[in-house]
């Protein structure tokens, strides 16, 4: 057994179940929570700061109403990656800021 430290960000998007056919929640969680070479979890994992990371809207009636989405970034951090939190949230906040979640949520996709 060992221990977990699991930074967690969000941002308040308008509702955006009136979108449920283009989804761009699914499609933001999808380009932030990406692996792949550049991405932020890439970079992240080379500097050996975070070992996972997952975002997105979660499908329960607190964090998906007709009152507004919740977007969540949660950052699975690595020992040497607890020290370094508010260095990760300055990034996180820059690479996901809330102008530019809430412009892709707006538009139709």
């Amino acid at each position: 057994m060992r221990d977990v430290h699991v930074m967690t960000l969000t941002w308040c998007l308008p509702s955006l179940l009136h979108k449920y056919k283009t989804k761009p929640d699914d499609y933001l969680g999808h380009l932030i929570g990406h692996e792949a070479r550049g991405s932020i979890l890439y970079l992240l994992k080379q500097r050996g700061l975070a070992t996972g990371l997952t975002a997105g809207v979660s499908d329960d009636g607190a964090e998906n109403s007709t009152a507004a989405a919740l977007f969540q970034v949660s950052v699975h951090l690595s020992e040497v990656g607890v020290p370094a939190t508010a260095c990760l949230v300055s990034g996180l906040r820059l690479c996901a800021c809330p102008d530019v979640l809430t412009t892709v949520a707006a538009e139709t996709l």
